[in-house]
């Protein structure tokens, strides 16, 4: 878009504010991690002050904010777009997978997330919004145990939400996210044998909590935090009828970081 609708905001600024949020997209997943690694705490302490001290001095609202009501006019209405990161933990709930049934093995990961979404108001800044997301999650591996689960694809899908915009500053949203994701080579380990593995595509539900501040009239910082669930399900049949030769859950809660673009 053009230059009158960014009031007062010089190239530098922009540049610095850029740089500000891809810190902490791309940087924020390795400290979280790194804070659970044996002997990585103190360091990753340390790297997630300095990100702290560099974003804190670039995250104040730049141009003229008095004026921004003139564009916002009370709702950030139609086309917003977010790109966010963080770190995931969880839990796999193992039903049936070869011979282990009804067991529990704990998950951590991080997350990379494009999401759309088209805002329309209601009501004084109370409105609805449709879109869709995708993105991929790694999942951290454990190799000495016997599930070894694997990362995965999400593919893009339909969300549905509800937003608050407080002010030209500041909006409040959730949203509920169905889509689906791939899992290539989920495996089943026991030592001497060779591993037994499937790839499996999972129906996903994610509901969401986004905190949006806008540093300038079109870019934000979103804070989220999402609670999800995966149902991985294999049907087989045998001569006694139809029950699930695979029957996995995985439950878990992300917290992120994302950069908000608003096309005015």
């Amino acid at each position: 878009m053009s230059n009158q609708f960014l009031p007062n905001i010089s190239d530098r600024d922009r540049k610095t504010f850029l740089t500000a949020a891809f810190a902490i997209l791309f940087f924020l997943p390795s400290v979280l991690l790194g804070a659970s690694e044996d002997g990585a705490k103190s360091s990753s302490t340390s790297d997630g002050l300095k990100i702290y001290e560099f974003v804190s001095k670039t995250i104040r609202p730049k141009g003229d904010v008095s004026q921004w009501e003139r564009y916002v006019r009370g709702f950030r209405r139609d086309h917003n777009f977010c790109f966010s990161s963080g770190a995931t933990a969880g839990t796999w709930h193992v039903e049936r997978f070869e011979d282990i049934e009804s067991e529990d093995f704990e998950s951590s990961g991080v997350f990379s997330k494009f999401q759309y979404s088209f805002h329309i108001e209601i009501y004084k800044g109370f409105g609805y919004f449709l879109g869709s997301s995708a993105g991929y999650h790694y999942e951290r591996k454990v190799s000495d145990r016997i599930f070894i689960p694997t990362s995965a694809i999400m593919f893009p899908g339909l969300l549905v939400g509800l937003v608050y915009d407080i002010n030209p500053l500041f909006r409040i949203s959730t949203f509920a996210d169905y889509f689906l994701e791939r899992y290539n080579d989920i495996k089943k380990h026991t030592p001497g044998t060779e591993d037994q593995a499937i790839s499996i595509t999972a129906e996903s539900f994610d509901l969401a909590l986004n905190i949006d501040y806008f540093t300038y009239l079109n870019f934000g910082i979103r804070l989220e935090g999402h609670m999800r669930q995966a149902s991985l399900i294999v049907p087989h049949s045998n001569e006694q009828g139809h029950f699930p030769a695979v029957k996995i859950k995985r439950t878990d809660r992300w917290a992120g970081l994302g950069l908000l673009y608003h096309i005015l």
